[in-house]
């Protein structure tokens, strides 16, 4: 199965879980098997721990049809074994599906988040802007650790600037952090700001898609994901490896900035791949 197959709505309430632990001998098969127990499956794909990171354990994404089945995996297979090996089952993203649409909404970036920063310690220090409506911290589907950022999604303008102006250098947890509208790019050199600023304008907002080139011929998604979503919410990949290239569709604009900005140059099995945006065909 193709991870591009996922929906493509980059909504928060995507009804996709995270299943880690998983033994070599699970087959995607026999995973389907297991969570159509709880309601139709979309889509399953089982990602092999190729560098041994979790002791030769792979981990899967599983999406579902509706929010019901998703919420009653969950709750009824998280730390049920398979071959003698308890999996891990929880939401993709990291946060609950009832977040609302941020459409017309006011984001904030919190950049140099401390690594005991949750999502719950993010929200309770940005309650008092009474408009918050969501915060999220961004985590590693590897490793489940934070990305070091989150994002805040506020419904009045004047709370979203306040919490800029209030917050901006604040102690929370270990570290000051950062606190600036979500087209910026948190914790960066100056150089990595104006080229950043500089993406984030060549393409339209609803652009989420980067184009990666300068690929080997037996280049996968494996070996791409782990730089993706350690950015932001991987929403499909496209694999055109023999011809050298492939798309990543990423769940906003400015993580796709980000990620054309952070992994410029980065090496794949010997090469420097190359990205930018992806053409649209009109």
């Amino acid at each position: 199965m193709d991870i591009a197959t996922q929906g493509t709505s980059g909504a928060p309430g995507d009804v996709q879980l995270y299943v880690g632990n998983l033994s070599p001998r699970v087959t995607e098969y026999m995973l389907t098997e297991i969570f159509a127990s709880t309601g139709a499956v979309q889509y399953i794909k089982i990602i092999p721990d190729r560098n041994y990171q979790h002791g030769g354990l792979n981990y899967g994404l599983v999406k579902y049809f509706d929010l019901q089945s998703a919420k009653t995996a969950v709750q009824t297979l998280n730390g049920r074994k398979i071959f003698d090996t308890e999996i891990q089952v929880s939401w993709a993203d990291q946060i609950q599906q009832d977040t609302i649409d941020a459409t017309g909404h006011y984001r904030v970036v919190v950049g140099d988040l401390s690594p005991e920063v949750s999502n719950e310690v993010l929200r309770k220090a940005f309650s008092a802007f009474g408009s918050l409506s969501d915060a999220r911290v961004m985590s590693d589907l590897y490793s489940g650790k934070s990305c070091g950022y989150g994002f805040l999604v506020f419904r009045d303008k004047t709370d979203a600037e306040q919490a800029i102006g209030t917050m901006n250098g604040e102690w929370l947890g270990s570290h000051a952090v950062t606190v600036s509208w979500a087209n910026q790019k948190p914790q960066e050199s100056s150089q990595d700001s104006f080229l950043y600023e500089t993406i984030v304008l060549q393409a339209p907002p609803d652009q989420t898609t980067v184009y990666v080139g300068n690929l080997v011929p037996y280049c996968t998604q494996a070996d791409l994901i782990p730089f993706f979503q350690s950015i932001g919410y991987l929403q499909g990949i496209e694999m055109q490896a023999d011809h050298g290239y492939a798309s990543v569709q990423l769940d906003t604009h400015e993580h796709a900035a980000m990620a054309i900005v952070q992994l410029q140059g980065q090496m794949v099995h010997g090469r420097s791949i190359k990205c930018g945006w992806k053409k649209t065909i009109p």
